[in-house]
């Protein structure tokens, strides 16, 4: 069946929440609707092309992040680094080097003075532009540590694990102040809802749950995926949840209603992430076929980008302009659309 459980046995422990003068940020920005970036869906992105591709990594780029305000983006691998490449042609900006495993996941700060890092040697690693340094190293998680994402204020970041765990960090001190427990398999993606301490997760027991990271429990549990939940997504209005599985499946949630509202077969290959442009009109989904899905919420159809020469692990459409997609992939590649 699918729906939605808000009575679930998820259970949450706290660790250290008063500690070190720590404030948690302010819930309800989102309800001032100036505030959230929204921009129109482009017209014809189900039609864009490869303008640009080039070799980022020596193994699988695992995952990007894009810079808020500049054509930059941030690019994490299974080779154990992270660059940030200039677009669309990808000169060097900056690059760092330190953990110990691959490098699955990557979030940037929303200022831009950093990126977060997330490895498979247990640790998150947070690296400061301006000392080009590791500034922390961010220990607590008992196995690989898949995803990150940093807050919309940049005060705190979440991430998740091979252990089954949420952690959710202070960024300015390293420290933890929640653990997040109730996934009974890997936690393989996260996004907070823009203006809350709401968390939203997709894990590999199949299903996508949302936090309340300041109170630590469950709010909600959405059933409905068949397979391992292996990316989840957010629009900047934070009223629906996009999801994908191994499957090949996305389903969009309505939050309010608790329930799905759409549901898109994209398989039977596995879809590794999914993205909302800023509109929440389309979602960019990575298949291990080697394409993008380009998914329009307003009429349920599909269109097919076409590029890559190995699975696509991750696509995301450009925050500031709306105008162009970056993608990366297994060929060790990061590509720009438009």
């Amino acid at each position: 069946s699918t729906g939605a459980n808000a009575n679930s046995n998820q259970t949450a422990t706290t660790t250290a929440s008063a500690a070190g003068g720590f404030v948690w940020p302010v819930e309800g920005r989102n309800t001032n609707q100036a505030l959230i970036p929204t921009a129109k869906a482009p017209t014809n992105a189900g039609g864009w092309s490869c303008r640009a591709s080039f070799k980022a990594h020596s193994l699988a780029v695992t995952h990007l992040a894009l810079h808020p305000r500049k054509p930059i983006a941030a690019s994490c691998s299974d080779d154990g680094t992270w660059r940030l490449s200039s677009l669309p042609q990808g000169e060097l900006v900056m690059s760092g080097q330190g953990h110990k495993d691959w490098v699955a996941g990557i979030s940037m700060h929303p200022k831009a003075t950093m990126v977060a890092t997330a490895s498979g040697d247990k640790t998150v690693k947070l690296w400061d532009f301006a000392s080009n340094e590791c500034r922390h190293t961010l220990k607590g998680h008992t196995e690989g540590v898949w995803c990150v994402d940093f807050h919309d204020t940049g005060d705190i970041l979440a991430s998740g694990g091979l252990d089954h765990s949420i952690r959710v960090w202070d960024a300015e001190l390293g420290r933890c102040r929640q653990s997040l427990r109730g996934h009974v398999d890997a936690v393989n993606s996260l996004a907070w809802i823009f203006g809350t301490n709401t968390l939203v997760s997709g894990a590999g027991d199949k299903t996508v749950s949302i936090w309340d990271a300041r109170a630590n429990y469950c709010v909600q549990t959405f059933y409905g995926h068949h397979s391992a939940v292996s990316g989840i997504a957010v629009p900047p209005a934070g009223d629906v949840i996009a999801s994908c599985d191994t499957e090949g499946q996305v389903i969009l949630w309505d939050i309010r209603m608790l329930e799905p509202r759409l549901n898109f077969a994209c398989g039977p290959h596995p879809m590794n992430s999914v993205a909302f442009d800023r509109s929440g009109q389309l979602i960019a989904a990575a298949s291990d076929d080697h394409t993008i899905r380009i998914l329009s919420v307003a009429d349920g159809k599909q269109a097919v980008l076409r590029g890559h020469e190995d699975a696509v692990q991750h696509a995301m459409f450009d925050p500031l302009t709306n105008g162009f997609l970056v993608s990366c992939g297994s060929d060790a590649t990061v590509r720009y659309w438009s």
